[in-house]
């Protein structure tokens, strides 16, 4: 007598195949699809280039909108004035250094002043403070002279203050809609730190060696936001890859941008903690499209 087991797997695997159909459909009938997703693409493309003009800071639509949010905008601001540089010898007048230390958590940095790749030390503080830039620096304790907070107007400077060591300043309700605004510095160049992420081996071809060269090109940021268990938290910068992931979400296909969208559900409304966020959802699911075949991401 055959086993009625084959049978009965076949029946479960038709069902979930069913449930997936189905839950593909209902997500393309509220709007989380590829028509709607390219049109809020093309319009933070376009709303990028309305808030750069005539401002000193670059801006970039992060998330919100891109991602079927349209009642939450991420906007990330670039101070492009004072660069971030890796390797002091590419340092023309005042730029940040990324410096790290035995003890400093994966993913953080701070950011040593230097001048002409010359590096500032605290014999250098009154001379900095004769220029006025002494309020968004600090000494370290190998004397270094580090960025503490934005160099901007003192105006601003209240609106992005640092003691809270979160990287966003949030405005509920702006316009209908909840805006949060990231200031940020930038790095022309691939953090090393991340360099086995570009070489590493794909066996199946996701992202591909053009996405890869290209997210290269891109170089990274740093945000306000020091390793909530480090010493010198209020000292620390975030190195920030957002310009990669949005080019990665822009390069899921339908089916993979509607699992996106199920596991924020999930993370919302079921999950609902706080020390899980949909960046780790968003991790995860960048993970596991690079580890599969992509004949799994089908309706």
């Amino acid at each position: 007598m055959a086993s009625p087991m084959p049978a009965l797997a076949r029946q479960l695997y038709s069902d979930e195949e069913d449930d997936s159909a189905w839950l593909f459909d209902i997500l393309e009938s509220i709007g989380a699809n590829d028509d709607y997703r390219k049109t809020i693409q093309r319009e933070s493309i376009k709303q990028e280039i309305l808030r750069t003009f005539g401002e000193i800071f670059t801006c970039y639509y992060m998330r919100g909108t891109v991602e079927d949010e349209p009642n939450v905008i991420d906007i990330m601001k670039c101070d492009k004035r004072i660069p971030v540089i890796e390797d002091i010898s590419k340092s023309e007048g005042f730029s940040l250094l990324i410096v790290r230390e035995l003890d400093t958590p994966a993913g953080y940095v701070k950011l040593h002043l230097v001048y002409n790749t010359v590096p500032c030390t605290s014999t250098d503080w009154l001379l900095l403070s004769s220029i006025g830039m002494h309020k968004c620096f600090k000494i370290d304790k190998f004397e270094r002279i580090v960025l503490f907070d934005f160099v901007m107007e003192p105006s601003r400077r209240h609106s992005f203050s640092r003691p809270n060591n979160k990287p966003a300043v949030k405005y509920e309700k702006y316009y209908g809609v909840n805006m949060d605004t990231v200031i940020s510095y930038q790095c022309k160049t691939w953090p090393t730190i991340a360099n086995e992420w570009l070489s590493r081996q794909r066996l199946h071809g996701w992202p591909s060696s053009d996405m890869i060269q290209e997210l290269n090109s891109l170089g990274f940021f740093v945000v306000r936001k020091g390793h909530p268990f480090s010493s010198d938290i209020y000292l620390e910068w975030r190195i920030c890859l957002s310009l990669q992931e949005q080019k990665l979400m822009f390069n899921l296909t339908d089916v993979q941008h509607k699992c996106y969208i199920v596991l924020k559900m999930l993370n919302r409304d079921v999950i609902n903690l706080d020390c899980i966020t949909t960046y780790h959802w968003k991790t995860c699911l960048f993970c596991v499209i690079e580890e599969s075949n992509s004949n799994v991401w089908e309706k």
